[in-house]
């Protein structure tokens, strides 16, 4: 059949960028074809007809799923299809067909109704496939889902493979075990904690019926999280002379301008490089970040000082969408300012680490702790406190962030 997918295709596809929709690439029988998101994920689809209705249905992500597997999944659900239109046309019972079952199981439990009896989730379901459906459920609620669907299907690639293709309702605690023997404890901990989140989707949609992620946990040592992490930071009196080396550096000017505003401002590295014209006054010097680009979900007004005012000016004629962007025109990815910090030398500091440098330098300074902390967008005190503490202080955080742009930009 002509206009059919290719191996060497499916595997050299991308996005092609420019719009937030996914790519579809058809496969030229039985309704398959290949979807590639923003992001560069791609998933195997099929579009059938039941009940006069048409829906699209998910096989399976790509690579876990090669070209010739879907193929054979598009025949089965294809044939499944024409069998129930046949039996209803004859007035015959027939029950729906598996992958239709499915979906309004699902459809039911993200409305928060009672799945059907009819439409209960098949056993035997693959742990890859359970797992993309857990983690593109999930990430409806996540704050940066395109970084957190990359970094779980990296876990199910390089830590789950051993077992990816079986039922989940059959794994146990013997494959998890081997799988996690030769991980370190931190990357076993994050691993174990992701597998037993899609066990409890399984578990919810009657795949299987325990959680042997839960059971290894309670007889495995040196997998708690332990005491945090702090993140590497940089003496702020080194500030001033690093970003001195980051303007004359050979990067590309729109990470050396993300990475500088980060410092002048003290936001997180994702909301630096996430900055929108539209979140930009530049004449009031202010710059309003809305609660869904925030941590913790509330809006941040954050002072420019005229030094970061010249630098986004530097960027361009305002606009709209984002200030920053990548090779290929979408947003700044998230490894961009650890190359840049690789790309200088520098190792005795992380891109989040320069918040530290900003907090150490208030307290070293003299300025007061709440102050301090509503720069970095953390909440002051107790929710009693928080109750009756309305105010953002902006105005002092502004004589703040001068002085801190003056100390470190000059």
């Amino acid at each position: 059949m002509s206009g059919r997918l290719t191996a060497a295709f499916v595997k050299s596809v991308r996005h092609r960028g420019g719009r937030a929709r996914a790519d579809r690439h058809h496969d030229g029988g039985h309704g398959l074809f290949l979807q590639v998101m923003p992001s560069g994920s791609k998933q195997w689809c099929q579009r059938l007809s039941l009940d006069g209705k048409r829906s699209d249905y998910g096989l399976g992500a790509y690579p876990f799923m090669g070209l010739a597997e879907a193929r054979r999944k598009a025949f089965e659900n294809a044939l499944a299809a024409r069998e129930y239109r046949r039996a209803v046309a004859c007035g015959e019972h027939r029950d729906l067909p598996a992958f239709e079952a499915s979906r309004l199981a699902t459809v039911a439990r993200r409305n928060g109704q009672p799945v059907p009896l009819v439409a209960a989730p098949v056993a035997g379901i693959p742990f890859a496939a359970a797992y993309e459906a857990c983690i593109v459920e999930r990430a409806k609620h996540w704050r940066d889902p395109a970084t957190a669907l990359r970094s779980w299907r990296a876990s199910l690639r390089d830590h789950m493979a051993g077992f990816a293709q079986l039922p989940v309702a059959r794994v146990d605690v013997d494959h998890l075990r081997r799988a996690l023997e030769p991980l370190a404890p931190k990357t076993a901990d994050k691993a174990l904690r992701r597998i037993g989140t899609v066990m409890e989707w399984a578990i919810a949609g009657k795949h299987r019926a325990d959680n042997p992620a839960r059971s290894l946990r309670r007889t495995l040592a040196g997998l708690s999280r332990g005491e945090a992490q702090h993140r590497k930071a940089m003496h702020h009196a080194k500030v001033g002379a690093l970003l001195a080396r980051v303007r004359t550096c050979d990067a590309r000017a729109d990470v050396r301008r993300a990475f500088e505003l980060m410092v002048l401002t003290g936001l997180r590295p994702g909301e630096a490089m996430g900055a929108r014209w539209e979140e930009l006054d530049l004449d009031a010097r202010t710059w309003t970040l809305p609660g869904a680009r925030m941590k913790d979900g509330r809006q941040h007004r954050a002072p420019l000082s005229a030094q970061a005012v010249a630098l986004l000016q530097a960027c361009g004629p305002a606009g709209e969408g984002p200030v920053f962007r990548a090779p290929r025109g979408g947003p700044l990815g998230e490894k961009a300012f650890r190359e840049l910090l690789a790309r200088l030398g520098v190792t005795d500091a992380t891109p989040h680490g320069f918040r530290s440098s900003l907090r150490d330098w208030c307290a070293e300074t003299g300025v007061a702790r709440e102050v301090a902390e509503a720069i970095l967008a953390h909440r002051n005190g107790n929710s009693v406190e928080q109750a009756y503490a309305r105010s953002d202080l902006f105005d002092r955080r502004r004589a703040v962030m001068d002085a801190w742009a003056a100390y470190v930009a000059g």
